[in-house]
């Protein structure tokens, strides 16, 4: 932390900072000295928070390495690894198809591509990007975000930071596979997904319990401590987000459908 200039002076002195190290260059005599160089590194700390706060919001951090030719990321309190990952990308592609089963997903890929979940009709979206952008396999390399990308990987990333901050309710990844529920829980998901990076602690509520109303979860605001209580709605539309005549209604005049699954 900055050291004030009223503060005392962390080198034990008992003096004010301003009337110690502050203003002199070596320590009162018979104390330890501090690093002349501690200030600088106290700097360095906070730069390098502020620009993790500015791409990965004000969440846990996010916690991925690589150890010899494996890439590790940490969820909250589980490790996942694997040698096939290049990049943190890769592992959230992975980690979805984790959480929502490869039985699930097996089964949608088997079925005609215009009676498959949306999310399946983004992931053969997703993977034909990936055939035309990646040259050479196993080798990184860069290209440009398409909605597609946006969507899939996006929605990824909103399932890992439920699970690194909060956790992932089996209720929610059901209702993420249930093509009349996936447009509420794709919204729900992406709501908490603003909410953390913008500094909330979300405590979720139990959506199975029906002898009392509520909302999809609680948000506390770690700068003020107020605490709200979040409902997230979206208007179903036919042609978005998996919505039929059945349960969805019409655009109003002037707008249309930019979905991908559309």
């Amino acid at each position: 932390m900055k050291i004030g200039r009223n503060e005392r002076c962390p080198c034990g002195s008992g003096l004010k900072y301003k009337q110690c190290h502050a203003s002199r260059d070596g320590p009162p005599a018979g104390k330890a000295a501090m690093p002349n160089n501690l200030q600088h590194v106290l700097e360095q700390v906070h730069a390098r928070e502020r620009v993790r706060q500015t791409q990965q919001g004000l969440g846990r951090p996010i916690i991925a390495f690589k150890s010899a030719d494996h890439q590790i990321v940490a969820v909250r309190d589980r490790v996942y690894f694997s040698d096939k990952w290049k990049t943190f990308p890769d592992f959230l592609a992975a980690y979805m198809k984790q959480k929502l089963g490869a039985e699930w997903g097996n089964a949608e890929i088997a079925k005609p591509f215009l009676e498959r979940h949306p999310l399946m009709r983004w992931y053969d979206a997703y993977c034909k990007y990936q055939q035309a952008t990646i040259k050479t396999p196993g080798e990184v390399c860069t290209a440009n975000v398409t909605g597609i990308v946006a969507c899939y990987l996006g929605l990824a990333y909103s399932l890992y930071l439920l699970d690194h901050n909060v956790e992932i309710q089996e209720r929610l990844l059901d209702r993420l596979k249930h093509p009349a529920n996936f447009q509420g829980a794709f919204y729900e998901l992406f709501v908490a997904n603003v909410l953390i990076r913008a500094g909330f602690q979300l405590t979720l509520e139990n959506e199975g319990d029906r002898t009392s109303k509520h909302c999809e979860f609680a948000a506390v605001s770690r700068e003020t401590g107020k605490r709200y209580w979040v409902e997230a709605k979206m208007a179903s539309v036919v042609g978005v987000l998996g919505k039929t005549p059945r349960d969805g209604g019409q655009w109003p005049k002037g707008s249309r459908t930019t979905d991908p699954a559309s």
